[in-house]
């Protein structure tokens, strides 16, 4: 007797993007993005981004500048991205999105302000 099991988790279009440009970026390290990998690597975390800044805005929170620039700044290194290799348009990404996650960190005045 064999029991079929079905899974639950179901992937995101985000979750698949991510996917294919780490594929890309794996696969072929030294070699150019092409605008299609290019797309999907610079693109998908300019998505998720504006995702996000979409459901804070439909919740009334207001929008942090360092977000807005940095998918912005993701967006238009869309064409750059095609005829750089893969590696290095990956560190773009990593940095780009380090540094938001440092610039969005509570400042210790905000911090105290919220105790």
């Amino acid at each position: 007797m064999t029991s079929t099991r079905t899974s639950t988790f179901r992937s995101s279009p985000e979750s698949s993007l991510a996917a294919v440009g780490d594929e890309l970026v794996i696969t072929h390290p030294r070699t150019d993005l092409h605008t299609a990998g290019s797309l999907v690597t610079l693109g998908e975390p300019a998505l998720y981004l504006t995702g996000l800044m979409a459901c804070a805005a439909r919740i009334g929170h207001a929008q942090r500048p360092t977000r807005v620039a940095v998918t912005i700044l993701l967006l238009a290194l869309i064409p750059l991205g095609a005829r750089t290799p893969g590696l290095v348009v990956a560190a773009i990404v990593t940095a780009l999105l380090g540094f938001l996650v440092l610039a969005e960190q509570p400042r210790p005045a905000e911090i105290s302000a919220r105790a």
